[in-house]
Parts: structure tokens; sequence; C-alpha cells
């Protein structure tokens, strides 16, 4: 039950620490090593330093060539396993493994096929989801179903806590898949289901331009719209114009939370300067003014001039 895991992120994580306690992972493929910081140093990706954590060979190639084929092959891998890599896998890669590749992907299957399903799942106002494991063929996220969860609700719920939650629950489900393989000696009692491509969509990755929206934009969409988008980019902050600044939103008071409160001194001032919406407004909670500090914005709101 050799492995080889093409992984990059913190999504990834969960799946390769419950791969390796559970199988023999003999390399892990990620992103190179990016600048980042004020110093501009370049960093890891997480699964890179869990790799030289724990004496795995790791490869960070720009691109996968010919070499890296024949290098899997020389290992003689089982399984390739994908977990949020951020390249797609050539044919050629994935005939290396005995038993070919297998992709963990959060979103209901066809819908929201790409980089950033979790996010475009809750932008579109989706009140429900799945987690998904697919056996990997050239085309992205196209390949058969081979585990589906069942639904989930994520009604009210953002990105950064469900990414958490998707990351843990599909280490679960993808060890739980290759134990069966295991157990039935390689003849796992797998259901394929083909995917509608018809009905297929793409969560497409995030955009500076996607973290914007101007007062106009605002008053074309429901609130419900853009509770969603301040839920759905909450790890980036919403960028909008409020109290005559531009400022990162990233959450928000609920309708529920609203109800609760008593009404407190000024407290007109704070609707007055909410987002407003084509039904209504949306206030803020936590917003960071442009090269501020985070802060609550009813404060702000109050203090404003």
């Amino acid at each position: 039950m050799s492995i080889a895991f093409f992984g990059s992120s913190n999504f990834a994580i969960p799946s390769l620490e419950a791969l390796h306690k559970n199988f023999d992972i003999k390399v892990i493929y990620t992103q190179p090593p990016q600048k980042s910081g004020r110093g501009m140093r370049l960093t890891n990706t997480p699964t890179h330093n869990f790799g030289l954590q724990n004496g795995i060979d790791v490869r960070t190639p720009n691109k996968l060539t010919q070499d890296d084929a024949n290098f899997l092959t020389s290992l003689n891998i089982q399984f390739i396993i994908v977990v949020s890599y951020g390249l797609i896998l050539p044919n050629f890669i994935l005939d290396t493994a005995n038993y070919g590749g297998f992709n963990i992907h959060p979103s209901s299957l066809p819908k929201f096929r790409g980089g950033a399903p979790i996010e475009r799942t809750i932008e579109s106002g989706d009140t429900q989801t799945n987690i998904c494991i697919i056996k990997m063929v050239k085309q992205l996220d196209a390949g058969d179903i081979v585990y589906q969860s069942s639904p989930i609700n994520i009604e009210g719920q953002g990105a950064v806590a469900l990414s958490e939650q998707f990351a843990s629950q599909g280490a679960a489900a993808i060890v739980n898949l290759l134990n069966n393989i295991r157990q039935n000696n390689g003849t796992a009692q797998m259901t394929h289901a083909a995917q509608n491509n018809e009905m297929a969509s793409y969560a497409h990755k995030i955009t500076k331009q996607d973290l914007i929206l101007t007062p106009q934009q605002t008053l074309l969409l429901s609130s419900n719209q853009v509770r969603c988008k301040i839920l759905a980019f909450e790890k980036y902050g919403l960028c909008l114009n409020l109290l005559e600044r531009d400022m990162k939103v990233f959450s928000f008071i609920s309708p529920q939370q609203l109800a609760q409160i008593t009404k407190p001194i000024h407290f007109d001032k704070i609707l007055q300067n909410a987002i407003k919406c084509c039904d209504g407004i949306v206030i803020p909670h936590r917003i960071t003014p442009l090269n501020g500090k985070q802060m609550l914005f009813k404060d702000m709101a109050l203090a404003f001039r």
C-alpha cells in the first residue's frame, strides 16, 4: 500500500497525517517554495514541511515531466492521492500507480469543479454540499465519483471553519477507502458514479476583483448575497467603502443577533452607515480599515464624525 501524495495547502495536512499513520508514503509532491512576508523569504508549503519533519522525500517541480513518471514507476506506487495540489496531473503521471489516482474534492460534483470549491459554494448561496473522492482523469475534477458524503449543512458558516471541517472529514474518507481496498486484496467494493459533464460548473480561483464591492454593486445585491460573499471570503476580508473609507469586512451581525440587541445609544448611526443592499442592510461586525488594525464596526461607526 505505497502512496505518492500530491498536495500543497493546509487543507491537505489532515489527509497527509492520516495516510502517514496508516500507509507507506514514498514521496510528497508539492508546489515550490514561494516568497512571502515582509522579508520576501522563500517559504515552504505546509506539506513540504511535513515531509521534512517526518523523513519523507519531497519533490517540488514547477511542471510534471516524464522524469517524474520514471521516478514514480521506480517506486512501484499503488496509489496516487491528490489533495489541494495546484497542478493538473497528466495521464503519464496517473498511469504510474497500479490503482491510479484519487482526489478529495469538497463540493457536490459535478458542481464547482476547480480551485476554490468551498468559497464558491458559499458565495452561490447553497445551504448544503458534499465531500467527494473521485478516480482521477486528465480533465479537471471530471473523474468517476467513488465516494460521496451525506449532504452537509453549511448555512451561515464561513469558509475558514468549513475548510478545517472538510479537511478532517476528507482525511477519514480517504483512509476508509484505502482500507477497504486493502481488506479486499485490491478489489474494493467501490461504486463508480460517472459525472454529468453537462451539469458541471467551475469554482474559479479567488481574484483581487472578487474581494471588492462598490456601493453601486451592493445596491444591486440582496442582503443575503452580500452576507454570503463575506462568509465566502472571510479569510481575505471583503473590501467595501464604509464611513468614507475603504475597509475589509471579515464578519457581520446576523439578523438573529440583531433582533437580540438592546438598542444602545446612537445605534441609529450604526444602521445608517451599514452596507446598503437592494432589500435592506448588512451590519459589519469585525472590520479592518486599510493599513489599520482589526476592530469592531460598531466602535468605529459610533466614533465616526
